[in-house]
């Protein structure tokens, strides 16, 4: 992946970054949305079963980024 390359990210951030996924941002930014497909380009997922809860899906924590900028 692009991001891996030396000196982009630092490896507290790029274990963050790796456990991102699209029904994470799909959890995050929908309203009323408590469950979604674990990988959200299946065609058709099977229902109930194929999906996962919002809650169950890791998120990302962005405080490994809080260091980078701080005074500037």
């Amino acid at each position: 992946m692009w991001y891996e390359n030396p000196g982009v990210f630092t490896a507290s951030q790029l274990v963050e970054l790796r456990q991102s996924s699209l029904a994470r941002v799909i959890c995050d930014n929908s309203d009323d949305i408590r469950r979604v497909p674990r990988d959200v380009f299946m065609f058709l997922p099977s229902l109930p079963d194929g999906q996962v809860s919002c809650d169950d899906i890791p998120t990302v924590d962005l405080k490994v980024w809080a260091q980078c900028c701080q005074g500037v």
